[in-house]
């Protein structure tokens, strides 16, 4: 059978198919903007950050120096193993003791922080054009139909009375603009026009303060330093310091309660010396964004441990920070991973007569670090030296130590910067609110009559205000008809 070439497509365009519809960046980013900008998205993440931060608090979280120290940490563990039991290694898998610092609230953070900076940036645009461009003209509808309106009767020209509309509205702090379509008649009025910023302002403040809070947990960190009088002690963290109590003092009232007390401190680094400082609890020495605060105070065992082929693995005050069940004695440890040790040294407590330690003896108590098998305990007088276990225990002297406090919080400025941005918008916000006013100036035979509307939500204060423009413009209280639309 013939074929007409003209009703016989070529085999190629036959099998061709329709070209599929090529997404570009640029349509990409915009849906993403959408998303973000997104009211839902905005709830979501705001309950996603209310139901972790519950957690956070619900939950106790490991102190930042056990985070930091992987033995600390598994020790601390078991304690934790105590309270939660078999939820304890999902609890650990899922960040959830320490979740200020999980990768789950660093995601929500920034998420929201995204949508915070979407939906301002979509919303800037609005207000600036309302703002440089507002809207001056509106029908005559809107004067008989707005939320406040009110119309006054004067004997004057109509000339005259958009002047002195002009002159009354102004002497209430408006800014006056002329209608462009109508400026014999017409005028448009308001007052703290950018009043609105103050959400962007909010919106930064919000921002800010996440990035801070981020910064803080990522950045900072917070640690516990038992300070001997006169033993050095290294900061860490990067930070290069080293810290020395060079005196401690401490004084009480007459019943024995303490009054002050304050640790001399000398900072250093790399063994140059930075600056000393009286310190006390609230007289912090600080240093490069690094803080020092007087915390507590005690009495060190300055001890030295030889191990079995003669090497000193301890020569240290070891501060005496805990007390034993009965009150009678104070405890001391040192962690020994290198050699799976731990030294617990116990001497009496100050002022317990009744302790069955001996005044000025130290009891050494030394344990296998992995598995907690006790290797052996015994007494060693203050200035010998004995042997216990495969260790030989020296017991020096006691001395003080000063408990510190150290942190280092490089958001501390900027959650101050946030927090007063945050109480200026929000002042912006509510104490500025913008205020509008149309008015229009209609000629009669008897008298000009002069028309003011708002569209302002139902407003008290502005009610009042409202009603106080129309009786200025008029001499006298605003006939009924113009009161607001729900009152009329």
């Amino acid at each position: 059978m013939a074929n007409h070439e003209g009703n016989v497509n070529p085999p190629e365009q036959a099998d061709a198919k329709p070209a599929q519809p090529t997404v570009t960046v640029g349509e990409v980013f915009r849906r993403v903007y959408r998303l973000l900008y997104s009211k839902l998205l905005g709830v979501l993440v705001i309950l996603a950050m209310a139901a972790v931060s519950l957690l956070g608090t619900l939950i106790m979280q490991a102190p930042m120096a056990k985070a930091t120290d992987p033995q600390g940490y598994a020790q601390w563990l078991e304690v934790a193993r105590g309270k939660y039991g078999g939820w304890t290694p999902i609890f650990d898998a899922l960040g959830f003791f320490s979740i200020w610092t999980s990768p789950l609230f660093l995601g929500i953070t920034v998420l929201l922080a995204m949508s915070i900076i979407a939906c301002t940036t979509h919303r800037l645009p609005l207000l600036i054009d309302k703002t440089i461009h507002p809207r001056t003209h509106v029908s005559d509808n809107f004067f008989r139909h707005a939320q406040y309106r009110a119309s006054i009767p004067t004997h004057d020209t109509a000339e005259d009375a958009l002047a002195r509309t002009r002159e009354v509205i102004r002497s209430q702090h408006y800014r006056v603009l002329e209608d462009e379509k109508a400026p014999d008649t017409r005028l448009y009025a308001d007052r703290f026009r950018f009043g609105p910023f103050g959400t962007v302002i909010a919106h930064a403040s919000f921002v800010i303060i996440l990035a801070a809070f981020a910064v803080s947990a990522f950045t900072g960190f917070e640690m516990s330093i038992e300070a001997p009088v006169g033993e050095p002690i290294a900061v860490g963290h990067e930070t290069g310091l080293t810290i020395e109590a060079t005196s401690f003092e401490d004084s009480y009232d007459d019943k024995g309660r303490p009054l002050d007390y304050v640790s001399h401190l000398v900072l250093s680094r790399d063994g140059q010396f930075i600056k000393e400082q009286d310190v006390r609890v609230n007289t912090p020495l600080v240093y490069d964004g690094v803080r020092f605060h007087q915390a507590s105070f005690g009495i060190a065992a300055q001890v030295e441990i030889i191990d079995s082929v003669g090497n000193i693995v301890v020569d240290q005050a070891v501060p005496l920070k805990w007390t034993s069940n009965d009150g009678m004695n104070a405890v001391g440890r040192v962690d020994l991973p290198d050699i799976d040790r731990q030294i617990i040294v116990v001497t009496p407590a100050s002022g317990q007569a009744m302790s069955p330690i001996d005044p000025g003896t130290a009891v050494f108590e030394i344990y296998q670090l992995s598995t907690g098998n006790r290797l052996g305990a015994g007494p060693v007088n203050q200035g010998e030296s004995e042997q216990i276990g495969d260790l030989t225990c020296a017991f020096e002297r006691e001395q003080q130590y000063a408990g510190l406090i150290v942190r280092r919080d490089p958001g501390t400025m900027w959650m101050w910067v946030g927090s007063a941005l945050l109480i200026i918008g929000m002042f912006m916000t509510f104490g500025l609110r913008h205020r509008r006013l149309w008015a229009r100036v209609e000629e009669r035979e008897e008298g000009a009559v002069i028309h003011i509307a708002s569209v302002e939500k139902q407003d008290t204060i502005f009610e009042r205000q409202f009603r106080d423009l129309a009786s200025h413009l008029s001499g006298e209280p605003a006939v009924d008809d113009t009161e607001r639309t729900n009152h009329a």
